[in-house]
């Protein structure tokens, strides 16, 4: 797991996005087929976790269901989607308990028809669009304006059933501060506050 640092403290980002987003109920989601591109596109005060597949442990806070059975193994998500008849027979959902930004990872598909992302808000959703059925390891993300707490794997043709793999898979989320940052503001803040009550004291006028 990785966390990139960002410049504003979180809960700054998160009082300015609940302020801009305010009575929005459509998410604004914008595609991303560089890695380098969807990482430098993230918004100040927002960083990314990585999931690497590398055991069967998720990291915290994620959990997934998977219709076709998903599953973790040699690194990678390995699952299918399908739809018959115009009905999802199976499809996959990722859920996050803290809110996210973003999405992504490196997709192999493999097959004439492509997979659909689509995010899912408590007062929101929209379609993030189809990673098609030629990607080969290629990256496939995007980054939304509303919070996303469910990301849904789909099929993106009819009547089929679609193989694909997922491997480090990423995530944007609201930043934390670390530690030693709040305890520098703390200290930060006493001092001037300290120095308020000595300037009154030497000019109580």
């Amino acid at each position: 797991m990785r966390i990139i640092t960002t410049l504003l403290p979180a809960w700054v980002f998160a009082i300015a996005m609940s302020l801009l987003t305010a009575g929005h109920a459509q998410a604004y989601l914008v595609n991303y087929t560089d890695r380098s591109a969807w990482e430098a596109a993230l918004p100040t005060g927002i960083g990314f976790e990585e999931e690497f597949f590398d055991d069967a442990v998720l990291n915290p806070g994620i959990t997934f269901f998977s219709q076709a059975g998903g599953a973790i193994g040699g690194g990678v998500f390995n699952d299918s989607v399908a739809e018959y008849d115009g009905i999802f027979v199976s499809d996959t959902w990722w859920n996050f308990t803290s809110p996210i930004y973003g999405f992504g990872g490196y997709w192999d598909v493999g097959t004439i028809s492509g997979i659909r992302i689509v995010g899912h808000g408590i007062n929101n959703s929209g379609s993030a669009g189809d990673i098609p059925g030629t990607y080969n390891g290629e990256f496939w993300g995007f980054i939304s304006t509303e919070p996303l707490s469910t990301i849904q794997v789909i099929l993106a043709g009819v009547d089929t059933t679609v193989s694909y793999t997922l491997d480090n898979m990423v995530y944007a989320v609201v930043e934390v501060p670390e530690p030693a940052s709040i305890i520098l503001m703390g200290f930060g803040l006493a001092g001037l506050g300290f120095s308020r009550r000595k300037h009154k004291k030497r000019h109580p006028g």
